[in-house]
């Protein structure tokens, strides 16, 4: 909840909050990284896949678009 707080407070600037985005995305990155290694030692759990893929494929999107967005000129 507290990531998702901080990820909405960043929508009010996103030029502006550009470290504390990557941040929280390498923190979700991080966790997605733990689940895997958690399914490869553990074995396959069906629960994982959703999340996982949200959270390596999704998220390392997410920073490249918001890159993109922060260094785009902003148009008055």
């Amino acid at each position: 909840v507290g990531v998702g707080l901080g990820l909405l407070y960043c929508l009010r600037n996103i030029s502006g909050n550009v470290m504390f985005f990557r941040f929280a995305m390498l923190g979700i990155f991080l966790g997605g990284i733990g689940r895997l290694l958690s399914t490869l030692q553990v074995g396959e759990v069906p629960a994982f896949y959703g999340p996982m893929a949200i959270e390596l494929i999704l998220v390392p999107l997410l920073v490249l678009a918001h890159a993109r967005l922060a260094s785009a000129p902003r148009v008055q």
